[in-house]
């Protein structure tokens, strides 16, 4: 059996996680493990008491350790169910989860790679300063890891596999928003071959 684990960070996302959940076709992952990063609205007691399902599991964090520390939470605890990949998405509903079955697809089809996700920035209502933002970041990155095809490195949906979680310092990768890109930048130096 393939298992795939879902982290999902939380943090003041109490008004989309349900719905994000519902949207979730769970005959294709193995579990949803729920990081409540100390969140002041309680979105993991949210989950707990409106989404009781077997395959879901709420981690309440006692010190708020950032979007990056909470997904490095998730993954560490994922280990002990040694999964074929795990795909961290947010929670606040900007990943649709109908591209799941894409990411383990694609992800069966290529063990030794990580997968990241990425948006047509063009057509989202994204404030222009967010935008210009990203776009310098992805240039960044683009140039430190000598991947000039990446887009949208400040995206959050991505795939680890087996090969590449269990080979990777996450003491060394940043607890905040720069979480995906120092695990891009880290994955280019160990010469992981990255699919978008």
């Amino acid at each position: 059996m393939y298992k795939t684990i879902i982290i999902i960070p939380c943090f003041k996302v109490e008004k989309h996680i349900l719905n994000l959940l519902k949207k979730i076709n769970f005959d294709a992952i193995y579990k949803i493990l729920i990081i409540d990063d100390n969140c002041p609205n309680k979105t993991g007691l949210l989950v707990r008491k409106q989404f009781k399902y077997k395959k879901v599991e709420v981690f309440i964090l006692k010190k708020n350790l950032g979007v990056g520390g909470a997904t490095k939470f998730g993954i560490k605890k994922s280990l002990k169910f040694r999964p074929d990949n795990i795909i961290k998405i947010d929670g606040d509903g900007q990943h649709d989860p109908k591209f799941l079955y894409k990411f383990i697809n694609l992800q069966k089809l290529n063990p030794e790679c990580y997968i990241k996700g990425y948006r047509n920035l063009s057509y989202l209502n994204i404030p222009k300063s967010r935008l210009f933002g990203g776009f310098i970041i992805t240039q960044i990155i683009r140039v430190l890891t000598f991947n000039f095809y990446l887009k949208d490195v400040v995206n959050g949906f991505i795939s680890i596999p087996r090969s590449i979680y269990s080979n990777i310092n996450y003491n060394n990768l940043d607890n905040g928003y720069f979480f995906e890109q120092d695990l891009i930048f880290y994955i280019s130096l160990k010469k992981f071959k990255i699919i978008q």
